[in-house]
């Protein structure tokens, strides 16, 4: 058997880099240690030499750091590291609650080649999302709609809005102990309000479709050495056995379905992924499985791991995890088609080494 993410894994390197733990949102669903300030966002020119030490080691690679915090735009140094990574010809992605000023958004549009935003019916406004939303091109956005049973109408109103607007919304499970250990049981839902969550995101699995360029839009400027698949599906997990592949899922499907145990598989993190703690640790994956391979505080030119990793856990629950690729019985993941995985996805649009629009 042989899980994975959709997109090609053979050109990329994903590194999931946690650079502060403040947040200005205080969700009631969030722990505490994503959010409480304790870790500080790490210093612009250490930064700049851990993303040195890394595309250096993978040349032959596309490297895409993935911003988290806390709340990536509360660094004050995050529009000088984005056009850092531009320089150093690779890629940035971030996940953000969108919460700073239209002005800003605009300013960093362009050097993001994707973006996760977050809605949090907590704190958040939809007409004050929708308008920072809109700074972002459709096919360079997701947006993450957390289903909070305690502001189920505003999370419905919300997600109606964002659709309606031709963005892509994930309609979000809240499990229990977010962040800790990773629990396979979400929070109570009642019937109807799963049935929601489960049509509200059925449109997920089908490919995206090309839409019309809008005039006003900030030019995305992509300058990686290959082709890269920004797009929804690349959130999308296959699953192959008897080298024929199976329907798609997604991790979150995976999780309530309790078919995210993958104790003794083979795990390319550390390959496919790498881990940057607020704190500073480096870890293969990020449920921090096997030591800690280095504290970039420490050492910020770290060697890269060159190994694959046996899975210790009885429960995968972390998406960037569940799209790490994983075999089982010695399975070859080449046997993976990506023919067939291409030829699933024939329209979804792949950006290159040019303005996009």
């Amino acid at each position: 058997m042989i899980i994975k993410g959709t997109f090609n894994r053979l050109n990329r390197f994903n590194v999931q880099w946690q650079i502060g733990n403040f947040c200005n949102y205080k969700c009631s669903y969030c722990e505490p240690k994503f959010r409480d300030g304790s870790s500080k966002f790490i210093p612009l020119d250490l930064a700049k030499q851990v993303i040195n030490s890394i595309v250096s080691q993978k040349r032959e690679k596309n490297v895409i750091f993935n911003f988290q915090g806390g709340e990536p735009t509360a660094y004050r140094d995050f529009l000088s590291i984005l056009k850092y990574v531009r320089a150093v010809g690779a890629s940035s992605i971030m996940v953000s609650n969108a919460s700073r000023s239209v002005a800003y958004l605009t300013q960093i549009a362009p050097y993001l080649s994707y973006s996760y935003l977050t809605f949090h019916s907590d704190t958040a406004e939809i007409d004050n999302f929708l308008e920072r939303l809109h700074v972002f091109h459709p096919r360079r956005v997701l947006v993450y709609l957390p289903m909070n049973p305690d502001k189920w109408d505003k999370c419905v109103d919300a997600h109606q809005k964002i659709t309606n607007a031709n963005y892509r919304v994930v309609a979000k499970t809240i499990f229990e102990d977010y962040g800790g250990a990773g629990a396979n049981t979400s929070i109570y839902y009642t019937p109807e309000q799963q049935q929601f969550i489960d049509n509200g995101n059925k449109n997920l699995v089908k490919p995206a479709r090309r839409r019309t360029l809008k005039q006003g839009k900030m030019p995305l400027l992509v300058p990686q050495k290959g082709k890269l698949d920004f797009s929804i599906d690349s959130r999308m997990i296959q699953i192959i056995e008897e080298g024929k592949p199976d329907k798609l899922t997604t991790s979150q499907n995976l999780i309530i379905a309790k078919q995210n145990n993958y104790r003794g598989f083979t795990c390319y993190g550390g390959l496919e992924e790498l881990c940057i703690t607020a704190k500073g640790d480096v870890t293969s994956t990020v449920c921090m499985q096997g030591s800690i391979l280095a504290n970039v505080y420490e050492t910020p030119a770290f060697r890269l791991p060159t190994k694959t990793i046996i899975c210790k856990r009885s429960n995968c629950w972390c998406e960037s995890d569940l799209l790490l690729t994983k075999t089982s019985n010695g399975a070859n993941p080449s046997t993976a088609s990506d023919k067939v995985i291409r030829r699933i996805y024939a329209n979804v649009p792949i950006a290159g080494a040019k303005q996009i629009y």
